[in-house]
């Protein structure tokens, strides 16, 4: 018999585990970071502080992105996206009151 049945393979060691669970770690922290949208609420405004001009913007832009949605002229994955860069247009041309 040889000594080397007595010593652990090369992916049995404990360093390769050590890397093996620093990548999940990296892999789980990566995950979250992409998707910390999604995991952490966004604080909402006080409608105190909202501009008049600014929510009849909003509601007018969203119900357009929602009507084309209903129309089939967005598909789902888009809404999202079509509806926060119409919130971000609205915001730009009326901003908060102070």
């Amino acid at each position: 018999m040889r000594d080397d049945d007595d010593r652990l393979g090369f992916l049995d060691g404990m360093t390769v585990r050590y890397l093996a669970g620093m990548v999940i770690v990296v892999c789980v922290g990566l995950l979250a970071y992409l998707n910390r949208d999604k995991l952490i609420e966004r604080p909402q405004a006080d409608a105190a502080s909202l501009n008049p001009d600014y929510v009849k913007c909003r509601d007018a832009r969203v119900g357009q992105v929602e009507k084309m949605l209903a129309d089939g002229l967005i598909q789902q994955d888009r809404f999202v996206e079509f509806k926060d860069r119409a919130i971000a247009t609205c915001a730009g041309q009326f901003p908060p009151q102070q």
